[in-house]
């Protein structure tokens, strides 16, 4: 896989960063769709798990920028007062309950913002991640879970495809979101770990969009307006 990341200048209202990933040799699963390149806004409130104020379409944050409005639940490593997600420039939000070489059993929970999909027609979540120290792939299932729930309701676990074990690999998923069309939910990563055993999992390029609004193949940009008529034949 081979990335190259851009940070350019938006030109309207106010200077905007904006992040544009080129992706190369990637599946997404069942999906078609690749991370768009999206404005990313400062965050008014990175602590808080939900808000009341929804973020629109298309909604992205690469993670490799820091949590920004994304958060966690607090959650440490046993007594090391190590949080289990922290942020990595390369890696994105990395979780992971071994500490100076011992391994911890623990729970932890990543939150997106609270997403509004109510003018989506085709919603669809991406996002990318990378495992290893696992014990098998059942482990993995059960140590990794993606959840999403409807603003205030009960969280709903998510099937998502897993890359190679033991590896900084990442691996693209995508998943539909046409059951939630019209709602505004919340994304949550669930790491866990046993004593003795426990897995690394890095998660970047976080993306929810939809599928149908994205643009066409582009026009003739300089269209001949007085095009010359076709010439006449006489018999």
């Amino acid at each position: 896989m081979t990335e190259k990341e851009y940070l350019c200048i938006s030109m309207k209202t106010k200077p905007v960063i904006l992040l544009l990933t080129v992706l190369s040799a990637l599946s997404f699963g069942s999906c078609t769709s690749e991370p768009l390149a999206v404005p990313f806004m400062e965050s008014e409130d990175d602590s808080a798990p939900s808000s009341s104020i929804a973020k629109s379409l298309p909604y992205s944050e690469p993670l490799i920028m820091g949590f920004r409005s994304f958060s966690t639940d607090g959650v440490t490593v046993g007594d090391t007062g190590v949080p289990v997600w922290l942020h990595n420039k390369q890696y994105g939000i990395v979780a992971s309950a071994k500490v100076s070489e011992n391994d911890y059993k623990v729970e932890s929970w990543l939150f997106s913002a609270l997403i509004d999909l109510s003018q989506a027609a085709a919603p669809e979540l991406t996002f990318m991640h990378s495992i290893d120290n696992y014990y098998n792939a059942k482990s993995v299932q059960e140590g990794a879970t993606v959840w999403i729930r409807e603003e205030n309701g009960e969280w709903k676990q998510l099937t998502v495809n897993y890359p190679s074990m033991s590896t900084t690999d990442y691996s693209g998923v995508c998943i539909d979101l046409a059951a939630w069309r019209g709602k505004k939910v919340q994304f949550g990563f669930k790491y866990s770990s046993l004593s003795g055993k426990a897995g690394t999992w890095r998660v970047k390029y976080f993306t929810v969009a939809d599928e149908r609004s994205k643009p066409g193949p582009n026009p003739n940009p300089n269209p001949n307006p007085n095009p010359d008529p076709a010439p006449a034949h006489f018999n």
